[in-house]
């Protein structure tokens, strides 16, 4: 007996497979766009690829150095660290390569999509449905376009993957009878839980957890007094197992869930207004949605045509279209009606809340988040393991004998009624352009639908999954082909085959966002979903701070911020003076080679103390050495105004040019300049006001600079002349990168005339230590965001180490719940062996 559900799980097992490669062949097939659409080359694969290489060289990397001057890796969704099936892609990954990466990811989100198909078929055949229609439940799950167009997002097919399997388990807790029966499910289910938490996905984790509760509840609330086989034993004993499941999930993604906490209660999307404050503005919204939307929603997979429109409406599909609907109204028609009207009042939850405000459940599970939740259109693909379900409920009732006519025929007229809806939606370039399939294929699942049992229920099952597959392949084909085309993998820029660890002490800007990581270099700015409010306030543009927004450009710290190629531009800086005060706003300069703000200082330090009004208005100090740079006007035009070129060597110290100016009015200059073999980079805009006078754009660290100064207004304002200016007092030749790693970096400094402050432009966090001459010395909070100790003066060596006490103790709370869970389901099968062949 279990021999045969072996070989039938395998068959089924080979046969999702199968289906699943033919549905995905539109991007297997086109060369670079498996499984590696929209944000997954920037987002996903950047920073997994910067894990492994840092797993490769024989660290696990709890901090990410490279991009938006440090965030934490442990806690973070994009890089899931302690996710063990990602440890073992990257363990097995082999020699690190953008391309390697690539493909492995490609292979893990394959692997994950099989997993929830297969998850989604044991979940209906416990539903007591029968085989076909348990195919047709998971395919309506996985090719339903809200699944489908997020398959790129490695970050919720590893924790979407689990869900099935959760709800599994929690259906088993419900109807298990005796506590053996009920633990073992509750234990096993805790591991998915706890898997589920670890892959990362905060919008999953939570829908998720939602949607657990849901069904619980649903299922407890139609089967109180059910007398059938399937029906409630011991109700506390089940609330307490489901307890046990949910905390053991909880102790086992603890690795990822205690290092979180702290890192959301940083981040503006971990830190809303109260449940009551969300409500009260989500109840002010105006949908976007109107009445015929949702019902294009439910029924074809929505595309607008114009490409104006086409992103957009990429991302608007939810589900699987006609004939799993009208499976799903068949439904209706099932003998087991508690179980239908379970799933379907726990499926009209989340459809309700993926639609967004003013919908009382989109609402509800917005206001009730612990963070911001993003798009609402997320809820979507929870809702479709539901509407999966009761399509297989649909599939086995609409070909039972014993489904009354009456509630077959009220079927058969709302999926008359919904053929036509979906008819109306095709026209007029609403909907992707689909084969005549997907009208075909509903007309015949009707037909089934009205002949019934005539049919045989053998053959009438087989029958409606042939339907149903041909639908959601005609469906998916295109769509799947127009992702790969609109939104599709978008190369790895000058990534290396090979990169090296950053170690030089200049950092620049990323763009697009992120693809820094994939050669190791640094970057100021970057895309993070969970970035840190402190540094993204010194980084953004000016009036930005207060705006929530998970991108940073490249000229918003460069052209946009007074402070962008400033102390911004390297990771360490010498100091001799500070001020107790916050840094300038961004539209002041001051001189960063000598001054620190350190705003919660408390005490005093032996460098010079300076009042926050005494800074002066310039980005380098006094002491400057002085270079005459020729500026020609190079091409003259009404639109764009004057452009003047200009190109100088820079002496390795911090510089600055120095621009005199007449101007009979306002004007606005911009400066545009780059290196050899860098690409372009972007300068400070600058306002020039009427008379005569200077403005100046600080320069990053190159060889060489080579630029245009774009005059906006050519009438009013006119440059004549231009310098470069060389900061004396920038200290940087003192100090000297030993080693760089993801955790750590250790440095010489000196030989120091006098007692400096060491500015470590990289984010304070908590779990930080830096380590003087091997002696454990104070970190201060330095520029609103950043790092900074007191180094005597003399030569010294530094380190700074980041160990995290609460990854330490995730990770082991993670561990020994794994241990003792794996143990006690162990006793169980023993004791429940022991029961099943009694001696003598």
């Amino acid at each position: 007996m279990r021999s045969a559900r072996i070989e039938r799980g395998l068959l089924v097992g080979i046969a999702l497979a199968a289906t699943l490669l033919l549905a995905y062949s539109p991007i297997l097939l086109r060369e670079g766009a498996y499984f590696g659409m929209v944000d997954h080359w920037q987002q996903w694969l950047p920073n997994v690829f910067a894990l492994d290489s840092a797993i490769d060289s024989g660290e696990l990397p709890l901090w990410n150095p490279l991009s938006f001057c440090g965030t934490p890796m442990a806690g973070h969704p994009l890089w899931h660290p302690f996710y063990p099936p990602n440890l073992l892609r990257s363990l097995f990954v082999g020699e690190v390569s953008p391309m390697r990466v690539h493909v492995s990811l490609a292979i893990l989100a394959a692997l994950h999509v099989w997993l929830a198909a297969f998850g989604a078929y044991l979940l209906a055949r416990d539903h007591g449905q029968s085989p076909p229609a348990a195919m047709v439940a998971s395919l309506a799950f996985v090719l339903a376009a809200a699944v489908t167009q997020r398959v790129y997002a490695n970050q919720f097919m590893v924790s979407l993957a689990w869900v099935p399997l959760v709800l599994l388990a929690a259906r088993r807790v419900i109807f298990g009878a005796g506590w053996t029966a009920k633990l073992r499910p509750a234990i096993g289910g805790g591991g998915a839980v706890g898997l589920l938490v670890l892959g990362g996905s905060p919008p999953i984790v939570y829908y998720a957890a939602v949607l657990v509760a849901c069904y619980c509840l649903a299922l407890g609330a139609t089967h109180i007094r059910s007398t059938g086989p399937r029906r409630l034993v011991s109700p506390g004993q089940s609330l307490v197992a489901l307890g046990v499941l949910a905390v053991l999930g909880a102790l086992i993604g603890a690795a990822l869930l205690v290092p979180a906490a702290e890192l959301s209660s940083l981040s503006p999307r971990g830190r809303e207004s109260g449940v009551l404050a969300k409500i009260a503005n989500l109840v002010g919204r105006s949908s976007a949605l109107d009445l015929p939307d949702i019902l294009q929603l439910l029924t074809v997979f929505p595309g607008d045509l114009d490409p104006d429109a086409l992103i957009d409406s990429l991302r608007r599909p939810r589900f699987a279209g006609l004939s799993v609907l009208i499976l799903a109204v068949a439904s209706l028609a099932h003998r087991d009606w508690r179980q239908v009207v379970a799933i379907a009042g726990t499926f009209y939850v989340f459809f309700d809340a993926s639609l967004g405000p003013p919908f009382l459940f989109s609402v509800l599970t917005e206001a009730f988040a612990p963070y911001a939740a993003g798009s609402p259109d997320r809820a979507a693909v929870i809702a479709a393991p539901l509407l999966g379900l009761l399509a297989g409920f649909g599939t086995d009732a609409v070909t039972s004998a014993g489904s009354g006519r009456a509630r077959r025929f009220f079927a058969l007229g709302v999926g008359l009624a919904l053929f036509a809806i979906g008819l109306v939606g095709m026209r007029g370039g609403t909907a992707l352009s689909a084969s005549p399939v997907v009208v075909a294929m509903p007309i015949l699942v009707l037909a089934v639908v009205a002949l019934g049992a005539r049919v045989g229920h053998k053959l009438g099952r087989a029958v409606l999954l042939v339907f149903v597959l041909g639908e959601l392949l005609a469906w998916n084909v295109p769509y799947l082909a127009l992702l790969a085309h609109e939104r599709g993998f978008k190369g790895f820029g000058r990534a290396l085959e090979s990169p090296v660890m950053w170690s030089d002490n200049r950092r620049g800007t990323s763009d697009p966002p992120n693809q820094s990581l994939l050669r190791l270099a640094p970057a100021m700015n970057g895309y993070d979903p969970l970035y840190l409010d402190s540094v993204r306030r010194v980084l953004c543009r000016p009036g930005a701070e207060d705006l929530y927004s998970r991108t940073i450009l490249a000229e918003e710290v460069t052209a946009r911020s007074g402070h962008g190629f400033l102390f911004l531009k390297r990771s360490f800086w010498l100091a001799n003076r500070y001020a107790v005060a916050p840094l300038p706003p961004k539209g002041e300069f001051f001189a960063p080679t000598t001054t620190v703000f350190l705003p919660e200082l408390e005490g005093s330090l032996p460098v010079p103390r300076v009042e926050p009004g005494s800074s002066v208005r310039s980005s380098v100090s006094a002491d400057v050495d002085v270079r005459a740079v020729d500026l020609r006007v190079i091409r003259a035009a009404r639109k764009r105004g004057e452009v003047y070129e200009f190109s100088t060597p820079l002496s390795g110290r911090h510089s600055a040019l120095r621009v005199d100016y007449s101007a009979s009015g306002r004007g606005y200059v911009t400066c545009l300049f780059g290196e050899s073999g860098v690409g372009p980079e972007r300068g400070k805009n600058q306002d020039v006001r009427p008379g005569r006078g200077t403005f100046e754009i600080p320069l990053p660290d190159w060889g060489a600079v080579h630029g245009n100064l774009i005059v906006r207004t050519p009438d009013t304002v006119r440059l004549e002349g231009a310098r470069l200016v060389a900061d004396r007092a920038d200290e940087d030749h003192l100090i000297r990168g030993i080693e760089r790693r993801f955790n750590s970096v250790s440095l010489e400094v000196g030989e120091l005339p006098e007692d400096r402050i060491l500015l470590f432009v990289d984010a304070h966090y908590p779990g930080w230590e830096a380590w003087l001459d091997g002696e454990r010395v104070p970190i201060h909070l330095a520029n609103d965001a950043f790092k900074a100790i007191h180094v005597p003066r003399g030569t010294h060596s530094v380190r700074f180490v980041f160990r995290p006490a609460r990854v330490g103790i995730g990770v082991a709370v993670s561990l020994i719940a794994f241990v003792l869970s794996a143990l006690v389901l162990f006793l169980l099968a023993r004791r429940s062996g022991h029961e099943g062949h009694p001696v003598g």
